[in-house]
């Protein structure tokens, strides 16, 4: 009597996505192969094979410019050429804000123990009660494998031009009267944020975390029969992770309140007074953070018997069980950030004025706001850990969230 009982799952699978997320269950198998009660100089031989192959790819691949180009201007005022009257500017505040955040590629994929020797699966050679001088062959095996591949690119690349004037402003060859020029504040601000390449990747394990079992039995064969029993049980587990990011930073531009002038007047006084000029620039770069996690690898309960067999019988067992687990995590940046604002409160000109006849001193006054800079730049770059969280320095995170 021979029987035969084979269980299989094979699963493929292939996902490809800016934002992806993959779960892929268990799948165990029992393999049972009985070669009995067969007759005197039989020959009898079984082989099964089982293939169990999981395969994850995710690849992502963006490419984000942004050009951003501005002008905010309440001066370039004039008043000139005015007989018998004061004559006043006055310009309101200027301000420009420009914030630009670039998310892009998040990957997340789980998959379950291997198939075979994980979890609860079992198998059982048994060769027994064969006649005389009979021939019997068991064999069994089983191959595993599970391997997750993620790749992501992403290529960043953000220009911002900015401008803001409330100067240049002018106010000449008046007679007659005062002259006054008054320009409000102005702000420029811009923040970057770059967040690129976020992958998570776990892999469940190898071997007999729930008590799988290995089983060879060869016995009660007559006299002179050769026996022969054996098991081979490979499981690999692969996991690459990939990770490339080039993000390019270019940010100019200017902030002016003054350039102003009061020349050439008469009989009168003349006044410049500039508001304060403020520029913020906040740039923050992230990218490429990877975590890999690995299932336990250990092998199965292996009992492998020969008993109450014939005289002169030959009698051979081999089980093998083999795990193998890889995990490859490569990455690579280049951040380039380029800042060149320009900011000016001052360069203002009163000349040639002729004071009033009545008036003792100097008819000029210029009176200049601050000028405020403050530039702030932060990259962060290849955070990779295998079996344990992701906790970047500084705050930042790259779990998106989208």
């Amino acid at each position: 009597m021979t029987t035969n009982t084979l269980k299989k799952v094979v699963v493929t699978a292939a996902t490809f996505g800016l934002v992806t997320s993959l779960f892929l269950g268990s799948a165990f198998a029992d393999t049972t192969v009985v070669t009995g009660g067969n007759g005197a100089n039989s020959t009898n031989n079984q082989a099964v094979t089982a293939t169990n192959t999981t395969v994850v790819s995710q690849t992502q691949h963006s490419n984000i410019s942004n050009s951003i180009s501005g002008t905010v201007n309440t001066g370039g005022n004039n008043t000139t050429d005015n007989t018998g009257g004061n004559n006043v500017i006055g310009t309101g505040m200027a301000s420009a804000n420009t914030n630009i955040v670039n998310k892009s590629n998040s990957a997340s994929a789980s998959v379950g123990d291997i198939s075979g020797l994980g979890g609860s699966a079992n198998t059982l050679s048994q060769v027994t009660g064969n006649g005389f001088g009979s021939n019997n062959n068991n064999a069994i095996t089983q191959n595993n494998s599970q391997s997750l591949f993620q790749t992501q690119g992403a290529n960043f690349a953000n220009s911002v031009s900015q401008n803001v004037n409330s100067g240049k402003n002018a106010s000449g060859a008046n007679t007659g009267g005062s002259n006054a020029i008054f320009t409000g504040a102005d702000n420029s601000n811009v923040g970057l944020q770059n967040f690129a390449n976020n992958a998570q990747g776990a892999l469940g394990g190898l071997g007999s975390d729930m008590g799988s079992l290995q089983k060879s039995l060869i016995g009660g064969n007559g006299a002179l029969s050769s026996s022969n029993n054996s098991q081979s049980n490979t499981n690999t587990a692969l996991l690459e992770q990939n990770q490339n990011a080039y993000v390019s930073n270019s940010v100019a531009g200017s902030v002016n309140s003054g350039l102003n002038t009061t020349n050439d007047n008469t009989n009168g006084n003349n006044t410049v007074g500039t508001g304060g000029v403020y520029s913020t620039v906040n740039v923050g770069n992230a990218a490429n953070s990877a975590w890999a996690s690995l299932g336990n690898a250990s092998s199965p309960t292996i009992i492998s018997k020969t008993i109450g067999n014939g005289y002169g019988s030959a009698n051979n067992s081999a089980e093998t069980s083999l795990n193998s687990q890889s995990a490859y995590q490569t990455q690579g940046n280049s951040f380039t950030n380029a800042l060149t604002p320009d900011l000016t409160s001052g360069s203002n000109n009163a000349a040639g004025n002729t004071g009033s006849f009545f008036y003792v001193g100097d008819p000029n006054t210029i009176s200049t706001g601050q000028a405020w800079q403050s530039d702030t730049v932060v990259n962060e770059a290849n955070s990779a850990t295998v079996n344990n969280g992701i906790t970047l320095p500084g705050g930042w995170s790259l779990n998106f969230g989208f």
